[in-house]
């Protein structure tokens, strides 16, 4: 089955673009990240809404196939933007104060440096334009947190990479924005 969004007169469609179903884990079936997913065909997933069909992958989206008309398509870049974003924490040494700052998640596949695309640093700046930093996952647990120069005191570009990042324990569902989300709806009930 072949999904497309309409955009004005422009109409998008996966097409041939699988890329997520490799690049995202999905915990329901052990898949990990940066790995081809069992299910997936050249055609797009053998199970799209069929029993089997995860809930992770029914709401999960991509930015490009959402309308993002600055993107390209996943499959051509190597890359694709979750719509849901994370949470990274920055801990100020000096002032010992814990900054939480929204991270947009773009799924990488491995062995893809990015850090000179012109493409990446123009998303991570329209980022930075609402106070988010780009959040490059290689994985379930590498990671590499992208500050534009508008972010930093010094202005430069930083990547501040999995050797300067602390990776917290495992979360309830692999996301520090959900896993508080999770937290405040418990207390409410």
């Amino acid at each position: 089955m072949k999904l497309s969004v309409q955009l004005g007169d422009d109409r998008r469609r996966c097409g041939g673009c699988t890329l997520c179903c490799k690049l995202l884990p999905v915990r329901e079936l052990q898949k990990k990240a940066n790995t081809r997913c069992e299910h997936q065909s050249r055609k797009g997933c053998a199970i799209y809404h069929q029993l089997g069909f995860p809930p992770s992958c029914a709401l999960w989206n991509c930015a490009w196939f959402g309308g993002d008309k600055d993107l390209v398509r996943p499959d051509r870049c190597g890359w694709v933007v979750d719509v849901m974003p994370d949470m990274i924490r920055h801990h100020n040494k000096e002032t010992g104060e814990i900054q939480e700052i929204e991270a947009v998640q773009v799924w990488v596949e491995s062995g893809l440096d990015l850090t000179h695309d012109p493409r990446l640093r123009r998303f991570a700046e329209r980022c930075a334009a609402r106070n988010a930093v780009v959040l490059l996952r290689y994985g379930s647990q590498a990671a590499t947190a992208v500050f534009p120069p508008a972010m930093c005191s010094d202005g430069e570009w930083h990547f501040v990479g999995r050797e300067l990042m602390t990776i917290l324990p495992e979360s309830r569902t692999g996301n520090l924005l959900l896993d508080r989300m999770k937290e405040e709806a418990d207390a409410q009930a």
